[in-house]
């Protein structure tokens, strides 16, 4: 005996779903007057449109040069901060006028001397050595008044186009960003100036590294420190402006 057997449900769902898509496709007439069914796929391929998702601008990541520098480039003390105030003015003031780097130097130390400050023109030279080769530097210095009675006077160095002596070559987005932070004019002790070179320059190198290009004698370590730690030679003030300051301390003092 024969028994019909109904198609189980998952057989029903498949043929109504292969019926309803067979329905829905779209027909194109046929040579012969018949109709032929084209694939769907074939005439709009299903694309997936994604959203892109905004995002705010990228900041280079902060390196352990990059924070060693923020820590090192403000002034130290109150009285190196009236100092580079007093520097900016009169350096502003001069390069209006068109005075050049050397003789710029010159105008701001007269300018200093006049304020009261024993200021004058230092230049630093150094031999050739096997990583770098010898140079010279010019740059300002203060001898300010000591702290106490049995104090030293304290040296404070100036040079008015600090930031610049750090460029380099394709510098990266990190490296651009520590630039930055560099100041345009330094004002400070030499023990602070040795750490802010050390920490500039290892920025330098690591930025030339990654463009694949070579780190220039110029730019080391060794050299940069040479520029202000070298032995120097220190301009005395011109005799006419000596006398006229002597003559201005004891008319202070008589009166």
């Amino acid at each position: 005996m024969r028994l019909n057997r109904a198609p189980c449900a998952w057989t029903a769902w498949c043929a109504a779903s292969w019926k309803t898509a067979a329905s829905r496709s779209p027909k194109r007439q046929d040579t012969a007057g018949g109709t032929a069914t084209v694939s769907t796929a074939a005439i709009t391929p299903t694309t997936r449109t994604t959203r892109k998702r905004r995002r705010g601008p990228t900041w280079p990541r902060r390196s352990s040069s990059w924070l060693r520098v923020q820590g090192l480039v403000q002034c130290a003390t109150l009285r190196e901060r009236n100092l580079l105030a007093d520097v900016c003015a009169h350096l502003e003031r001069q390069r209006a006028a068109g005075a050049r780097r050397r003789d710029l130097l010159r105008l701001v130390a007269a300018s200093l001397r006049a304020a009261g400050h024993d200021a004058a023109v230092c230049v630093s030279r150094w031999g050739k050595f096997p990583s770098h080769p010898a140079g010279e530097h010019a740059y300002l210095d203060v001898l300010l008044p000591a702290a106490s009675d049995r104090g030293a006077h304290e040296r404070v160095l100036v040079d008015v186009d600090f930031r610049s002596a750090f460029e380099v070559a394709r510098p990266t987005k990190a490296y651009r960003a520590l630039l930055q932070q560099l100041p345009a004019v330094f004002v400070g002790k030499d023990d602070r100036l040795r750490l802010l070179v050390a920490a500039a320059a290892d920025a330098a190198r690591a930025s030339l590294k990654k463009r694949g290009l070579h780190l220039p004698p110029w730019r080391k370590p060794e050299y940069m420190r040479a520029k202000w730690l070298s032995p120097y030679d220190r301009e005395v003030a011109p005799p006419d402006e000596a006398a006229a300051a002597e003559v201005h301390g004891e008319g202070t003092a008589a009166a």
